[in-house]
């Protein structure tokens, strides 16, 4: 077995950098070696090791951990070794060696977190923990998710600006090939809730996909959409969120807003709180408020007032509502089961009624128990909706 005073400065050499001054005998493996050892070592160099490691040391008791030492040298009568002065000595050596490996570790920590931006996860209120409970055993939810390969994302539309954030000021082309992405896909009458890796949580509808790197970079945080998503971002002053489609370019720093992407020829933003930026390869940069939604077509970008509750509703799977227009109430119906709505009479639309729904219900129910509160037919034909007397 190697001598573990040999080892651990070697080992400290290795993890200091200092290892390219050792001599050959230092940098080759020992006879005895542990190449589980090794493995440590190579371990110790990768800084997602680390982060988990400090993870992990930051819910240890120390100060219990140590009561239990003591209890058990009291136990064993055990005394300190110092009655003889070269194995205190050698014991020295060896607490020096392990004491250079933690001041590494907390080197590394302090990088760690200096080099990682300030980024607060967003508040997932307890509404939205039942519904992606609901949506789980309802078997609504449902996806593919691909890791580990390549994923082309240069369909999707960039606007190409000067960038200032934090120490970058350089043209960047955010578009590029990803050489290591995870893809989740929907099936066509599914969703899927996620979480990336900033601690962003989306809300992905039926039939839509996402791409997305293993790690975000410091300044910059980029997914691609197709189809449709209730993004909650993870805050932060210096880590700018963009959601990029084949039709516009989405930029937040922390908000709550939905994307709708069906297709390569439009787009359409709503912001339910916060604020966002929309831009496309042809246009310049335009802010909305919230309450307000954008539609993106033929490079060309329109804005308006919005009710946002329906966009709310089917983030949250519920919606309780008290004196609501029956077209209020069935525009939102309408989007949970992505269904399009029609009236035979205009006059039904301003009905008011009062009431909740749960949208993990299938059509069916929903639509008989509105029938018996209205007094009016409901029916489902295909994909829309009918009210008639």
């Amino acid at each position: 077995m190697e001598d573990p005073i040999i080892y651990s400065d070697r080992l400290f050499s290795r993890l200091t950098g200092n290892g390219d001054n050792a001599t050959s005998s230092d940098k080759r493996p020992a006879k005895d070696t542990d190449y589980e050892s090794e493995a440590f070592i190579d371990s110790m160099n990768d800084p997602e090791y680390i982060e988990s490691q400090i993870r992990e040391m930051e819910r240890f008791d120390v100060d219990s951990a140590w009561r239990r030492v003591k209890q058990l040298s009291d136990a064993q009568n055990i005394t300190p070794p110092d009655r003889k002065k070269w194995h205190s000595l050698r014991i020295l050596r060896i607490w020096t060696s392990v004491a250079a490996m933690i001041a590494v570790v907390a080197c590394l920590t302090i990088y760690l977190k200096q080099s990682s931006p300030d980024i607060t996860p967003p508040m997932i209120s307890e509404e939205i923990s039942l519904a992606i409970e609901k949506c789980e055993k309802s078997g609504m939810s449902g996806a593919i998710i691909e890791k580990g390969s390549a994923v082309s994302t240069q369909k999707f539309a960039v606007s190409r600006k000067k960038e200032t954030t934090g120490h970058h000021s350089e043209q960047k082309d955010v578009v590029a090939d990803m050489l290591s992405a995870t893809k989740v896909t929907t099936y066509y009458d599914k969703e899927f809730w996620l979480t990336l890796p900033d601690g962003s949580v989306v809300h992905l509808g039926s039939n839509t996909r996402i791409i997305y790197p293993e790690r975000f970079d410091n300044d910059s945080r980029d997914v691609y959409l197709e189809g449709e998503a209730y993004f909650m971002v993870a805050k932060s002053d210096v880590s700018r969120f963009t959601v990029h489609t084949s039709t516009a370019t989405t930029t937040v720093y922390g908000t709550e807003f939905n994307v709708s992407a069906p297709g390569d020829d439009r787009c359409e933003v709503v912001l339910v709180k916060g604020s966002v930026s929309i831009s496309t390869p042809t246009s310049g940069e335009l802010m909305l408020k919230p309450g307000e939604g954008a539609e993106i077509a033929d490079g060309t970008i329109t804005v308006s007032e919005v009710d946002v509750t329906p966009y709310e509703a089917w983030n949250t799977g519920r919606i309780d509502f008290t004196d609501w227009t029956l077209e209020k109430l069935m525009s939102v119906i309408g989007k949970w089961y992505n269904m399009d709505i029609r009236f035979s009479d205009e006059e039904f639309s301003q009905i008011e009624i009062t009431g909740s729904f749960n949208r993990y219900e299938t059509l069916t129910p929903t639509i008989e128990s509105l029938s018996v509160i209205t007094g009016l037919t409901i029916t489902a034909d295909g994909n829309t909706i009918i009210v008639a007397p």
